[in-house]
């Protein structure tokens, strides 16, 4: 399944420890040209076993180099910005909820492409990215409080 990560951010951190694409695509064991084509578009889908790959060699964690906005965009945004409003307890809640409905949806035949004998309706396929992305966007928020709790702690 390929992840859209942040070409843009692959080539800063890059270029942040003096890297040559070369070097990182030795690093990380992948080719010259996965490098050269991800950092040159900006956004680029890219296997989650390179994105794990490139996430090791540049010493991150491999969310970090998601390009969050490809799960929905101004969508995206939106869920983000409900679940900054919202109290631990109501985003621990949603994550949960979400959690099981993405597990149902996900497994329904109801979801599955028709190519691979499911009956897989628009409305159906909507509400599954709908409810994936407003699950990004709790489980986004949580990070967020957790490394800033994890600063504060830090800082004792």
């Amino acid at each position: 399944m390929a992840i859209m990560i942040d070409g843009n951010k692959v080539r800063k951190l890059r270029e942040g420890k003096y890297y040559s694409q070369r070097e990182l695509s030795r690093m990380a064991n992948v080719s010259n040209e996965t490098i050269a084509r991800v950092e040159s578009e900006g956004e680029a889908p890219v296997l989650g076993a390179t994105m794990r790959k490139l996430a090791k060699a540049l010493e991150v964690n491999p969310d970090d180099l998601v390009k969050h906005k490809s799960y929905g965009g101004a969508v995206f945004e939106q869920y983000l910005a409900q679940a900054r409003e919202k109290s631990r307890d109501e985003l621990l809640e949603r994550y949960a909820q979400l959690d099981a409905l993405v597990d149902e949806l996900s497994t329904s035949p109801a979801t599955a492409p028709k190519r691979l004998g499911g009956q897989a309706s628009p409305r159906h396929i909507r509400q599954l990215t709908q409810s994936v992305n407003e699950l990004r966007a709790v489980g986004e928020v949580l990070n967020e409080r957790a490394k800033k709790r994890e600063t504060a702690l830090a800082k004792v």
